[in-house]
């Protein structure tokens, strides 16, 4: 342009604020100020947008310094963009001080206000500004209300929530599309389908969030296929619609049809973003399709996603859950800026492996410290976020090589808590008092899973053969080729009790209880299936039995053949007739 005003830079600065280019806004904004432009207000606004986009609390703090210094006081349109800022970067007090210094309040600035205390975690406080924003002559627009609701879901109040709702039709504002999408948010997240689903179907026109949250709604409840049934109608569909299906497959354990969503989408040529890569790399650490996984992450770095800490993070995982712990080091190191999610997937990945001085290692790089259990313990109570079943997992894994039961116990206790309907956590504690020979305890923990109508999870084994993953169970009819399973079974079984070496460990033939676990289905679909050079790898989805080990441990040298099982404690190496674990796990 020949010649440039601030209107010009104005809206070259908001353009590309909304189209995310970060970088060439701040680039565009210090050569405005360098040519002598004075930036007024809708320029700062644009400016504080882009910080918000990426968290950048030290230059928002920076402009906010600035737009004091030279123009004295700041209006609502500025103070709305700040409060935003803040809010976001975790500093609600920074927000409350600049909505205090804002002169004349609009609705946009008490909207923010308000939206900031809900992204906060702050509802109660929402709740009370929003009352005082009613005692002044502002009324309540579709955004503001659509705010409020978000703050009813956060709490799980249905009460208010519906108090709301019937608010926003009294004003008339409830047919619009953000009100409504809120709507049918809150009543999901208070565990309200049905109303959720009436609030859907009165709406005249539905956007994709509209379908999208009626997807979540219905996947967080546990009603995948109807879920799926919503995703199937959808008129059109983004990334973020193909996200909650995905997710919602994967958070239930439908890890294969989650993947066939991953699949499916790239085919339509939608554009997978962090979100996706992270979920799919998830799906295949928890179903051992290493293969698969391998190519999704190969996928993840040519759309760019391959330096991402939250990738990186799953991949770790992936490489553990798979036993391949050197390549979960690899990854590990390879993260620039470690998260506290990468150091808990690290040591996770350690103790699965039964690497407890790895753990403890890594523990005390993460605290820069000397730091042993107790520390660790430590370290959990003052996090700023509540723990989640990863880190009380980590410090268990640890617990359970180093032999701290009182601790061990705290953890186990804390995964109850957060899934109090897995049986898992339950019997791992019930095991635990058995082992110190607490059998009241064991009395206890039997009786609160009976109350609780909590079953033992069944016991189930997969294996990929030919990049499908085959799964058994217990006594398995299904497989298509169980017979031939079953014979080759049998043949093993024969083997081992024909060198005398079960006998000689265990006094006496192969335990005839344990003789068609899944485990053993698995390993005898394995010897059949695959080359005699290549590893056999098994996932179980609960402790390997002490029988069902000793037969690994001697078919691995009957049959010369390196053997892997993931059970739901740890990974065992089985080679020439030894584990890894050193028969404690």
């Amino acid at each position: 342009m020949p010649k440039r005003d601030v209107v010009s830079w104005n809206m070259i600065i908001s353009i590309l604020s909304k189209h995310g280019n970060v970088m060439k806004t701040l680039d565009m904004f210090i050569e405005m100020c360098s040519q002598g432009f004075r930036p007024n207000s809708m320029t700062y606004a644009s400016v504080l947008s882009s910080s918000t986009s990426i968290y950048e609390l030290k230059l928002g703090a920076h402009l906010h310094a600035r737009i004091i210094r030279l123009q004295q006081s700041i209006d609502a349109y500025v103070g709305s963009s700040l409060i935003d800022l803040y809010a976001k970067c975790a500093c609600f007090k920074n927000a409350l001080g600049v909505f205090n210094e804002i002169k004349e309040h609009n609705i946009v600035s008490r909207t923010s206000l308000i939206g900031g205390a809900v992204y906060c975690g702050n509802e109660v406080e929402a709740f009370s500004l929003f009352k005082q924003m009613r005692q002044v002559p502002i009324a309540s627009d579709q955004f503001t209300i659509a705010t409020v609701l978000g703050a009813c879901g956060g709490l799980k109040d249905v009460n208010i929530g519906t108090q709301i709702h019937a608010y926003s039709i009294r004003i008339g504002i409830d047919p619009l599309i953000p009100v409504a999408n809120a709507l049918i948010t809150m009543y999901a997240k208070c565990g309200d389908s049905q109303s959720a689903n009436n609030a859907f179907e009165l709406m005249s026109h539905r956007d994709i969030i509209s379908w999208t949250t009626m997807i979540t709604s219905f996947s967080q409840n546990g009603s995948i296929e109807i879920a799926r049934e919503y995703f199937d109608k959808m008129p059109e569909r983004n990334v973020v619609s193909w996200n909650s299906m995905l997710a919602g497959y994967i958070n239930h354990g439908f890890w294969e049809d989650g993947l066939k969503i991953f699949v499916l989408m790239r085919q339509q040529g939608i554009k997978p973003d962090c979100i996706t890569f992270v979920s799919s790399i998830g799906a295949c650490a928890n179903a051992g399709m290493q293969k698969l996984g391998n190519q999704i992450v190969s996928q993840a770095e040519k759309f760019g996603f391959g330096s991402d800490v939250s990738v990186k993070n799953s991949i770790i995982t992936m490489y553990s859950k798979c036993g391949r712990i050197e390549d979960a080091e690899k990854t590990f190191v390879s993260v620039s800026t470690k998260n506290l999610i990468s150091w808990n997937a690290m040591m996770a990945g350690y103790a699965q492996s039964g690497h407890g001085k790895q753990v403890i290692d890594t523990f005390e790089k993460m605290t820069s410290r000397a730091g042993l259990v107790e520390k660790a313990k430590d370290v959990i109570d003052k996090m700023p976020t509540k723990p989640n079943a990863a880190v009380w997992g980590a410090l268990l894994g640890a617990c359970r090589i180093h032999g701290n039961s009182t601790m061990a116990e705290t953890a186990l206790k804390n995964l109850i808590e957060l899934d109090a309907e897995d049986s898992g956590s339950y019997v791992l504690l019930a095991n635990l008092y058995s082992d110190s020979g607490n059998l009241e305890n064991v009395s206890n923990v039997r009786r609160i899973m009976k109350d609780k109508g909590i079953r033992k999870n069944p016991g189930c084994s997969w294996i990929e053969v030919d990049n499908r993953v085959h799964v058994f169970t217990v006594e398995d009819t299904n497989h298509p080729r169980i017979k031939d399973v079953y014979n080759a079974l049998r043949e093993i079984i024969r083997k081992i009790e024909e060198t005398g070496m079960y006998a000689k460990e265990q006094g006496g033939l192969v335990n005839k209880g344990s003789t068609f676990h899944s485990e053993k289905l698995a390993l005898a679909f394995g010897l059949m299936r695959l080359p005699a050079w290549m590893p056999i790898h098994i996932m179980k989805n609960l402790r390997i039995c002490d029988d069902c080990h000793l037969v690994m441990k001697l078919t691995s040298r009957v049959v010369s053949r390196e053997l892997v099982v993931r059970d739901a404690n740890r990974f065992h190496h089985f080679k020439d007739g030894c584990c890894s674990c050193r028969d404690y796990w």
